[in-house]
């Protein structure tokens, strides 16, 4: 298993990313430590227009709110003082074979470190992976150090911990966690390093845990009978 990232690797983690095209100044990731100031105060100067009005009605929610969620079942003990839960997200194949037929690339890798912040308006957690290996098609992976973006995150703002996901996704894997990642997109960013994976194109087998987790929508799958852990996957997706 590879060594977790040092804070000097984490830092390499990026800030900032452009996105090919810019919509209302909209940066396509800015890192929360660059929103959220020690002191209290948000640098509301440094975000885009979609991204200051997604963090202006969070926290109009937590204001009207005024009390703490529970975890929900599934998730991890981190409490949320104030949370948004998005419904919209596509849905996921008919199974497992369909899934792979519609991958660009499938990427297998441990997560070694992760930064939360805004993409495209939304907060999201970029994923720093070593790669054990791009099952399919290397080639569409242009970039140097790819970095793997999840649409879910959790941040410390100045009126409590913000849970934000969208409905499908898994809790976000963390520094020491396995992954597999079937990509359907090409890369989102100018440098081609951020690959974003759909909701239901992730599974993970945490770290210390025997146990694949699968997203909600391919549970039923019937491939997932045996498929029990991440191992298990990998070899079924090169099997030929």
């Amino acid at each position: 298993m590879p060594a977790l990232a040092s804070p000097a690797e984490q830092a390499s983690l990026p800030h900032r990313l452009e996105g090919e095209t810019s919509l209302e100044g909209e940066p396509l990731w800015i890192a929360a430590s660059e929103i959220f100031q020690p002191g209290g105060e948000i640098r509301w100067e440094v975000m885009g227009e979609r991204s200051r009005r997604h963090l202006e009605n969070a926290l109009d929610l937590a204001a009207t709110r005024g009390r703490a969620t529970s975890p929900q079942p599934g998730k991890s003990a981190v409490r949320c003082d104030f949370s948004i839960r998005r419904t919209d997200a596509p849905g996921p194949p008919a199974n497992l074979s369909d899934l792979l037929d519609e991958a660009l690339v499938v990427i297998s890798g441990t997560v070694t470190a992760s930064r939360e912040g805004f993409f495209g308006g939304a907060p999201a957690t970029l994923l720093q992976w070593e790669p054990r290996a791009a099952i399919r098609d290397p080639r569409a992976i242009s970039g140097a150090e790819p970095l793997i973006l999840f649409r879910s995150a959790t941040l410390a703002t100045p009126r409590g911990s913000y849970c934000f996901e969208i409905a499908g996704f898994l809790e976000p894997p963390r520094p020491g966690d396995r992954l597999v990642a079937f990509i359907e997109a090409p890369p989102r960013d100018r440098q081609g390093r951020v690959l974003e994976p759909q909701p239901y194109a992730v599974f993970i087998q945490r770290s210390g845990s025997a146990v694949l987790e699968v997203p909600a929508g391919l549970r039923s799958a019937p491939e997932f009978a045996t498929l029990t852990n991440l191992d298990a996957l990998q070899q079924w997706i090169e099997a030929p």
